[in-house]
């Protein structure tokens, strides 16, 4: 189990939820090629560039749901990326 993510701020905090974040878009790449494929032609990416936008897809999906601020609006990449997420169907 990778663990959760956490709210502290301290440095050593930081670079372990984004060594997280990192390893949670590797395994969800590497377990759906299909998905890294979808998002590479929607954002005409190659492989690099479609893990980083994953990457910031799951800091998105994390920081909306710690937000108490309201709504937050994704760029246009991670929208991109966010809407061939929710329309992937994992087997």
């Amino acid at each position: 189990m990778m663990g959760r993510l956490h709210n502290s701020t301290s440095e050593s905090t930081l670079v372990e939820n984004s060594e997280r974040v990192k390893a949670l878009a590797r395994m969800l790449l590497v377990a759906n090629p299909e998905l890294a494929k979808k998002v590479r032609r929607a954002l005409l990416c190659n492989d690099d560039d479609a893990r980083r936008v994953i990457i910031e897809v799951i800091k998105f999906v994390w920081l909306t749901a710690e937000s108490s601020e309201g709504r937050l609006v994704p760029s246009h990449r991670v929208d991109l990326a966010w809407h061939e997420l929710i329309l992937f169907t994992f087997a």
